[in-house]
């Protein structure tokens, strides 16, 4: 399991359309990914518990992945959310 923490960034915080576009992201990898937030662990992949994390601009969020591409899904996902969020 690879755990980094990223702080967010978007002034709008982490909305509906950004979780979808994220969520996208990680589907093209096989490994698992959840946020974690004040001590609540979600799946990446549940949108609705994801949004009442209730993220928002320069809150710290935990991504942890697990899985057998797990280093590269680090990789990738560490660019998507410096691009986008």
């Amino acid at each position: 399991m690879i755990k980094f923490n990223y702080t967010i960034k978007d002034r709008a915080g982490l909305h509906a359309r950004q979780v979808v576009l994220l969520a996208n992201e990680c589907k093209k990898y096989n490994s698992k990914v959840y946020i974690q937030k004040d001590n609540l662990i979600i799946q990446l992949k549940d949108l609705v518990e994801v949004l009442k994390l209730n993220i928002k601009y320069n809150d710290i969020i935990e991504i942890q992945i697990e899985g057998e591409d797990e280093e590269l899904t680090e990789k990738n996902l560490k660019k998507y959310l410096n691009k986008k969020l």
